[in-house]
Order: C-alpha cells, then sequence, then structure tokens
C-alpha cells in the first residue's frame, strides 16, 4: 500500500517475514498455503483499510474540533506531519466517510 499520508512510518522486513511465516510455517502442502496465504492478504489488506479510514476520521475530527480544539488544514498538517494538501485530502475522506 502506498499511502502518501504514511511517509515516514514503516516496517521491518524481518518482522514482517517473521509474522508470514508464523502463519504459514505449518502448511505442508503448497495449494494449501498458497490458499492460506490468499486468505491473509486479503484480511490484511482489509485491516489496513480500516486502519486507514480511522486515521481520516481522527483527522477530521481534530479538524472539526472534537477534542475542544478546532484547527484549520494547516494546522492539522503540522500536528501530524502532513503537508496542508494531503491534510486536507485525509480530512475530506473522514468527512465523506461519515456522511
Amino acid at each position: 500500500m502506498n499511502d502518501p499520508t504514511t511517509l515516514g512510518y514503516g516496517t521491518e522486513p524481518a518482522e514482517v517475514a517473521a509474522i508470514v511465516e508464523q502463519a504459514l510455517s505449518n502448511i505442508d502442502d503448497p495449494h494449501a498455503a498458497y490458499s492460506a496465504a490468499s486468505s491473509m492478504q486479503v484480511f490484511h489488506a482489509a485491516v489496513a483499510e480500516a486502519f486507514a479510514a480511522r486515521r481520516a476520521d481522527y483527522a477530521a475530527s481534530l479538524a472539526d474540533g472534537e477534542d475542544g480544539q478546532k484547527r484549520t488544514t494547516r494546522q492539522v498538517g503540522e500536528l501530524l506531519g502532513l503537508s496542508h494538501t494531503m491534510a486536507a485530502r485525509l480530512i475530506n475522506r473522514g468527512r465523506r466517510a461519515r456522511s
């Protein structure tokens, strides 16, 4: 997933490999392993999408002042380490999901 709003966040390849190995290491049959890997890929993609939606909702909450302090998109961007444009996109995505 290539999401510009997560720039600066990363994963350790060894950690990712360990999780994949743990999930698939007890499956000896290649067909069953392929099926399990496909299922896990779809599941984890859905989890990543849910996190992205939640992040957009939190950004919209920050802009809308749900914590008691209404912010401009520029202020949200500064707070989250995003450009004004990226913050605006994220906030708009969060607001659209609410309606």
